[in-house]
């Protein structure tokens, strides 16, 4: 299976959503896990709707560069 740049940049990605995550959950003191499930859903809504709207059309455009050059 061959990594594309496309991959490498949906890792950094997913890794950025991980780690902001956490560090929100970090510095609102989170010790409820209901409160947690709502910062969760939250930041996932708010990072899908990211990732849809600006940057699935940069890596369509990068993977499209690999492919050709």
């Amino acid at each position: 299976m061959r990594v594309t740049v496309a991959d490498s940049a949906v890792f950094m990605y997913n890794l950025g959503v991980v780690l902001s995550g956490g560090y929100v959950a970090t510095m609102l003191n989170v010790n409820d896990r209901y409160q947690l499930l709502g910062v969760m859903v939250v930041f996932a809504l708010f990072w899908t709707i990211y990732f849809k709207f600006y940057m699935r059309s940069r890596l369509e455009t990068l993977d499209e560069r690999s492919e050709s050059g």
